[in-house]
């Protein structure tokens, strides 16, 4: 998907069709942030263990995943720290990028 962010096929957006979607914000892609991307699931499961695999579990309860608590503590002993965080400057980067997405892909 690292190419494709934002854009569908058969009205369906890419990055959805299977249980997780990744996408690349590193040079030449559709938003550039120079480092970093995202990675897109609507399972909590898979949710709160990629949490938990970047190093970000201590902003678990406010990082929008449906996950309870108690599970994430379960999967804590278990789960690697990769400390794979995107910065907060490439973040910077990526949010207003992110608000004009929609004209940039129908360009």
């Amino acid at each position: 998907c690292a190419h494709t962010l934002g854009s569908t096929r058969g009205g369906k957006h890419f990055g959805t069709f299977g249980a997780t979607g990744c996408f690349s914000f590193q040079t030449n892609k559709a938003i550039n942030a120079g480092e970093g991307g995202a990675i897109v699931t609507d399972d909590p499961e898979i949710a709160g263990r990629t949490v938990l695999l970047s190093g970000s579990y201590g902003y678990f309860s406010r990082n929008g995943t449906k996950l309870p608590v108690e599970q994430v503590a379960k999967m804590y002993p278990s789960t690697p720290n990769f400390s794979s965080r995107m910065t907060n400057l490439a973040a910077a980067l990526v949010r207003p990028q992110l608000l004009g997405l929609d004209e940039k892909v129908r360009s």
